[in-house]
C-alpha cells in the first residue's frame, strides 16, 4: 500500500481543528466586574468645561454648537451657528422619566440630523447657575454615545456674554454629519447597579436641592426620600460667584468630607438625570476617573416600589 502523504494544508487544519477542541475544554472567563475602568472618552486638548474666552478665540465654524436653553431665549440670541436642542425629546417616552431613548441607534441619527460629526468638536451651552445643567446631560449623552470631543461651555451664555462673544437671532439649519455610537458603559449606571454600589466600593451621590433631600419637596416622583446610603451635594454648590466651576483646593476638601475621592467609583442622581449629569462631568473635570450617572434617577427608583427609600430623621 502506497504511503499517505499529508500536506502542509491539512497539517494545519488538524491543528486548527485541536485548538478549537481544547477550548471548549476550557472554563468560561471570569464576569466582567460592574465597576470595571474604562479608558475616558477624552481629547486632551479640549476640556470637558471650555472657558468662554477660549471658545470665542476659537472658530465657531469648526464646532457643533449647542443651546440647550428654552426655544423663547433661543429666539431672543443665540451664540452664532448654535442649534437649539432639549434634553426631553432624547428621553424613554413621554411621562416621568429620565432614561435615555431605548434605540440608541436611531439617537445617535438623529445626532448626525443635528450636525454631530465624529471629526468635530461639541460645545454645548446652556444658562448656567439659572439653569438645571440640562448642558451637562446633553454633553454626558454624547459622551455616553461615544463621542470623545465634547465640552460644556463653563459659565453658560452669561459667561458667553461676559468674554464679548457674539450673539445672532438668525437661525442656521443644521449641516447633517457623520456619527455612529459606540456606547461607552462607564458614563452610564443602572438601578441595579446603584442598587449593588456599596458592595463594589462606590459612593452614590444626591445632587438635587437640600429639599428634595430632606424630602420637604418633590418634583413628582412616587415617593420622597433617597437611596439609602446616599451622600448629598447639591449641584449648584460646584459652581462660584461667575457661574463657572469652582476649581479651588477648598472644593476638592469639601468633596472628600462627604467620601468623594478621585480614585473611588462615584454614581450620580437627581430626580431625572441631568443635574446628576452636569456633576458628572464636572467631577471627572476634577480628575475622579470612575463617574456614572444614573439617567433613570429619582423617578425610576421612587416609582419601583421594590427599591428601598431612605426617610430624613
Amino acid at each position: 500500500m502506497a504511503p499517505v502523504c499529508t500536506t502542509p494544508a491539512v497539517y494545519f487544519t488538524m491543528l486548527v481543528a485541536l485548538l478549537v477542541a481544547l477550548s471548549l475544554l476550557l472554563p468560561d472567563a471570569a464576569p466582567t466586574p460592574a465597576f470595571r475602568s474604562n479608558p475616558p472618552v477624552r481629547d486632551p486638548s479640549l476640556p470637558l468645561f471650555a472657558s468662554a474666552s477660549d471658545v470665542r478665540a476659537a472658530r465657531l465654524d469648526t464646532f457643533t454648537v449647542f443651546d440647550v436653553r428654552s426655544a423663547g431665549d433661543y429666539r431672543r440670541g443665540h451664540v452664532p451657528g448654535a442649534v437649539r436642542v432639549s434634553w426631553l425629546d432624547y428621553r424613554d417616552g413621554w411621562g416621568r422619566t429620565g432614561r435615555l431613548q431605548r434605540d440608541l441607534d436611531r439617537l445617535a441619527e438623529r445626532m448626525e440630523a443635528l450636525g454631530v460629526d465624529s471629526t468635530r468638536a461639541v460645545i454645548v451651552y446652556g444658562e448656567g447657575a439659572d439653569g438645571w445643567g440640562e448642558e451637562g446631560r446633553i454633553a454626558w449623552m454624547l459622551r455616553y454615545l461615544g463621542h470623545s470631543r465634547v465640552a460644556v461651555l463653563d459659565g453658560g451664555i452669561g459667561a458667553w456674554t461676559r468674554a464679548g462673544g457674539a450673539m445672532t437671532r438668525a437661525v442656521v439649519p443644521a449641516s447633517p454629519g457623520r456619527f455612529h455610537a459606540k456606547l461607552r458603559a462607564n458614563e452610564r449606571a443602572s438601578a441595579d447597579d446603584v442598587a449593588s454600589a456599596e458592595a463594589f466600593g462606590a459612593v452614590v451621590l444626591d445632587t438635587r436641592s437640600l429639599d428634595e433631600w430632606q424630602g420637604s419637596r418633590r418634583y413628582w416622583p412616587a415617593r420622597t426620600g433617597r437611596i439609602p446610603g446616599a451622600v448629598h451635594l447639591e449641584w449648584s454648590s460646584l459652581l462660584g460667584h461667575d457661574g463657572t466651576l469652582d476649581r479651588s483646593p477648598a472644593m476638592l476638601t469639601r468633596l472628600r468630607a462627604i467620601g468623594l475621592a478621585p480614585d473611588r467609583p462615584v454614581l450620580t442622581y437627581c430626580v431625572g438625570g441631568v443635574r446628576s449629569a452636569f456633576v458628572a462631568l464636572a467631577l471627572r473635570e476634577f480628575g475622579f476617573s470612575d463617574v456614572r450617572n444614573y439617567d433613570g434617577s429619582w423617578y425610576e427608583w421612587a416609582a419601583d416600589r421594590t427599591r428601598p427609600v431612605e426617610q430624613p430623621r
